[in-house]
């Protein structure tokens, strides 16, 4: 910092004939300039200059130059920023009034709202919009003969297939061993995974037999117990949403994997509470009739 000369403007303007421009850099400032009196309103435009040159952080309005697909990724972000318990109404509705003109800002919103949803899955309040932009702005929300549903689909689909064609359970061992932050995180995603899938599931958005795909290949081999951590969870979420005689196989089968001794003993204990919570749901159930 001490380094820095400081210049009055004064003194600067006095070179001004001293130096000529070459037509390169005339043709760039002549650009700058016509930015800066065409798109933005002269009255609207302030920029409040610092004392302190080297304190000033204002520099030049960048606003003024954004393009609108950079304005409407930062509307995106502002609202699933502000999304919470008090605001999911309002903010519910500011997205819906959103205009996707381009493919890029679609993509870009599937993919920053699906890993907001999978971060904070242990709340239901993301589940609100959801249904929202589901349902909403079904032909708005229209490019390219996809509707947004579709493009969530496949984003949806590309994320699992990071589980499914990647060797899961070396790669959540080997964060174990080197890399403690990214393994919570890993294991963090892939359950927000599983819920953001169930809740499709309950919109039949994902049939039935896409579930049971899935499944299989998160429970197949008892071994890869990382992967069969997910097919756990991912039951537990569906079980509300799909038919009692299905309730009672998937409890049948979870009595198998309990039987093997090689059973992982984390995985054990999942599949301990989980049939002794349904337990005392449908304990509850029958006494309130």
């Amino acid at each position: 910092m001490n380094d820095i000369i400081k210049y009055k403007p004064e003194f600067i303007l006095t070179l001004k004939n001293e130096f000529l421009i070459n037509e390169e850099y005339s043709m760039l400032f002549e650009e700058i300039i016509d930015l800066m009196t065409s798109s933005t309103d002269q009255k609207n435009f302030k920029v409040r200059m610092s004392k302190d040159i080297n304190l000033n952080s204002n520099k030049w309005h960048r606003k003024r130059f954004l393009t609108d697909n950079e304005k409407c990724k930062m509307k995106i972000n502002s609202c699933l920023n502000r999304y919470s318990h008090i605001t999911y109404n309002e903010v519910t509705l500011d997205i819906l009034k959103l205009d996707f003109f381009e493919l890029d800002l679609l993509k870009y919103f599937v993919e920053t709202f699906t890993q907001k949803y999978i971060m904070d899955y242990d709340s239901d309040i993301w589940n609100y919009m959801l249904e929202k932009v589901i349902f909403s702005n079904v032909n708005k929300w229209k490019i390219n003969n996809k509707y947004f549903i579709e493009y969530f689909l496949d984003n949806l689909q590309q994320n699992f297939d990071k589980i499914k064609e990647g060797d899961y359970q070396s790669r959540l061992e080997d964060l174990w061993n080197n890399d403690i932050d990214e393994f919570y995180l890993a294991k963090r995603t892939n359950q927000g995974l599983m819920k953001l899938i169930s809740e499709l599931f309950k919109y039949k958005l994902v049939p039935r037999d896409v579930i049971m795909t899935i499944l299989k290949d998160l429970t197949l081999n008892i071994s890869l117990y990382y992967k069969l951590e997910l097919g756990v969870a991912l039951i537990k979420y569906i079980y509300n949403y799909i038919e009692d005689n299905e309730k009672v196989l998937f409890l049948e089968y979870f009595s198998i994997y309990l039987k093997d001794k090689n059973l992982n003993i984390k995985i054990k204990f999942m599949i301990l509470d989980f049939i002794e919570n349904n337990k005392k749901n449908e304990s509850s159930k029958n006494e309130d009739n």
